[in-house]
């Protein structure tokens, strides 16, 4: 086990409600056509930079863990949404709090949907150089959604959420086991096609007949069957590589794709539905912000409680899976 523990959790969502009717009206269907296909009932669209989500969210984590900000060795900023280019996402989050030690390590992760747990398996080997750290996912997709492509465009809401972690001295909390598995084959399936280095995102790039390349692209059901196929494999690889069982486990935090895929997890990897943190119904699919988001959630329903077995869960664009099980 790597022993680290979580001291503090925190969340931001912005204030605007987009209702799955607003939806209708922006992917050009008729009234109730996302209500009934896409079973989300509402998200969040931000106005707020991605750098100001994820200080609140932060601040509230520093609130819960009854640190001063100043005490935080490592900000790390994992997700898609980045603020600008460059520099790193984490530099404006410490400019944003207004951190004046200048011994921080700022850095960002983007493992796509995947990315928060990424960076928590990762920062969590460097702890034994530092009392604190922060790992912050913060999403702003509304900005990059295609709505001339109905089914991807309904499941996206923004937010930011946090998790403070230290080294664990009573050795009772850690990351039991962690595992990560990339099949390229769906390379294409979930992508940004354009804005790097392949279509830069210079003027004379954009026209109406490209503008959709710099917009997010999802082929929904072969990323569906690639899950389908590869997440059984992958879960009873991780069990017996971890040696629990299912039964062992108290909670699972799934990213939260779709309602239809948190179903048929449900159904078909035979998830206790009274185990599995489903909140998408109400604030949509929030990228890597979705894993802590929902953590966080069931953190303060008292669904998980210290002590606890918790698997977070996720699957992401690339084609990869990945899995963190810690014991809170």
């Amino acid at each position: 086990m790597n022993n680290i523990k979580i001291v503090g959790v925190g969340s931001f969502v912005p204030e605007r409600i987009v209702t799955s009717e607003d939806i209708d009206g922006l992917i050009g269907k008729e009234k109730g056509w996302t209500a009934k296909h896409i079973k989300i009932k509402e998200r969040r669209y931000a106005e707020e930079t991605v750098s100001i989500m994820a200080k609140k969210a932060i601040e509230n984590a520093l609130e819960m863990a009854g640190i001063d900000r100043e005490e935080l060795g490592i900000i790390c900023y994992t997700g898609v949404s980045a603020e600008q280019p460059l520099p790193a996402t984490a530099c404006s989050i410490q400019k944003e709090l207004e951190i004046k030690n200048t011994n921080v390590l700022t850095l960002d992760i983007n493992a796509s949907c995947i990315s928060f747990i990424t960076a928590l398996d990762i920062i969590g080997k460097m702890m034994d150089r530092y009392k604190y750290a922060v790992i912050v996912s913060s999403e702003k997709g509304s900005e990059c959604l295609n709505y001339k492509e109905p089914e991807s465009s309904a499941l996206f809401g923004d937010g930011a959420a946090a998790m403070i972690i230290t080294l664990s001295e009573e050795k009772k909390s850690g990351i039991i086991y962690s595992k990560f598995k990339t099949y390229v084959e769906g390379i294409r399936y979930c992508e940004i096609y354009a804005g790097g280095s392949k279509v830069p995102p210079n003027i004379k790039n954009i026209t109406l007949e490209n503008e959709n390349l710099f917009k997010f692209h999802m082929n929904g059901p072969k990323v569906y069957k690639l899950a389908s196929k590869y997440l059984p494999i992958f879960l009873d690889e991780f069990f017996e590589e971890a040696k629990i069982t299912l039964e062992d486990i108290d909670v699972i935090v799934p990213h939260q794709t779709s309602k239809s895929s948190l179903e048929i997890m449900g159904r078909k990897l035979k998830f206790p539905q009274n185990k599995l943190v489903d909140i998408i119904e109400n604030y949509g699919n929030m990228i890597s912000a979705s894993i802590p988001f929902s953590f966080h959630c069931a953190l303060k329903e008292g669904r998980i409680k210290r002590g606890d077995k918790v698997l977070l869960l996720g699957t992401a664009a690339g084609f990869s899976i990945g899995g963190l099980l810690i014991e809170y």
